[in-house]
């Protein structure tokens, strides 16, 4: 399929994640050469050190993270990755501090989330400098956020 890079695209791009340049036509290499320098990046690690997550998990347990976004709104999927084979199940981690990068979530300005987890009942959350506390991390959980 031929589907050409759009150069202003290109030009407008914050960061440009480019494994595999070979797998361009030669036009479309043209208009990658045109990035910026610190745009165009080989790999996630070095993009990672330009972007930053737009969720990141500041607390002690391991917690898997999973953002999805659609037009004004997104969920956060948390998993509890503290597996206790012994028990069978995970050990709850309290307090759950995410910190969030609202605009890149596409939800800026929102002031609250909504937390849901099994066997508990759905509770609003205060988000506070771009960030909010799950009181308490079971197997998993979903933080809701909406833009105004």
């Amino acid at each position: 399929m031929d589907h050409p890079l759009p150069p202003e695209e290109v030009r407008q791009a914050g960061s440009l994640l480019v494994v595999e340049p070979k797998d361009f036509s030669p036009a479309d290499e043209q208009v990658l050469a045109t990035a910026k320098p610190g745009q165009r990046f080989e790999n996630a690690g070095q993009a990672l050190t330009k972007e930053p997550p737009a969720v990141r998990v500041e607390t002690e347990g391991a917690v898997r993270v999973l953002p999805r976004v659609k037009p004004g709104s997104a969920v956060i999927h948390l998993v509890n990755w503290s597996y206790d084979a012994a028990r069978d199940g995970v050990q709850p981690i309290k307090n759950v501090q995410l910190k969030r990068n609202l605009p890149a979530l596409g939800v800026a300005g929102a002031a609250e989330a909504r937390w849901f987890a099994p066997g508990t009942q759905p509770a609003t959350l205060p988000i506070r400098q771009s960030s909010v506390t799950v009181p308490e991390l079971g197997l998993w959980a979903v933080v809701e956020l909406r833009s105004r």
